[in-house]
């Protein structure tokens, strides 16, 4: 690596951010678990993973700008209308993967690889809205 090449590889790691990052956005689609994802109509799926996707990429820039992130672990609080026993885990490969990849779509990370992302189970509440939290690793 040239010297410019140092020195800019050098910028990019100064521009991370390096704290705790919380944001709240309305609840985009109704969340799914995958036990309902198994029988979902293909396009159906696809919409709600795109509702979820662009609410995240939308909401993170609109707080944050394209502001990138050091690796970090992803935790999401959903609100529902009912205090109905949900089994968390079971969002994951559904919910909490789609705004994980809206965020890499506003730039937080490179890709969603184990290197840039962790996360915890979804949370749920009664109420309205989903808090997103991501904090450094």
């Amino acid at each position: 690596m040239g010297g410019d090449e140092t020195e800019a590889a050098g910028q990019e790691e100064e521009e991370v951010e390096q704290r705790m990052i919380t944001f709240t956005m309305p609840v985009p689609a109704r969340a799914w678990s995958t036990n309902q994802d198994r029988n979902m109509n293909p396009y159906e799926r696809a919409a709600l993973i795109k509702l979820w996707k662009v609410a995240a990429k939308t909401h993170y820039r609109s707080h944050f700008g394209k502001a990138a992130l050091a690796p970090s672990i992803v935790q999401i609080d959903i609100g529902t209308k009912t205090n109905a026993k949900r089994d968390p885990h079971n969002y994951c490969g559904t919910v909490l993967k789609a705004v994980i990849d809206g965020l890499v779509m506003a730039g937080c990370w490179p890709d969603d690889t184990p290197r840039w992302v962790g996360h915890r189970e979804p949370i749920f509440h009664k109420g309205e809205g989903v808090t997103v939290t991501l904090t450094p690793m």
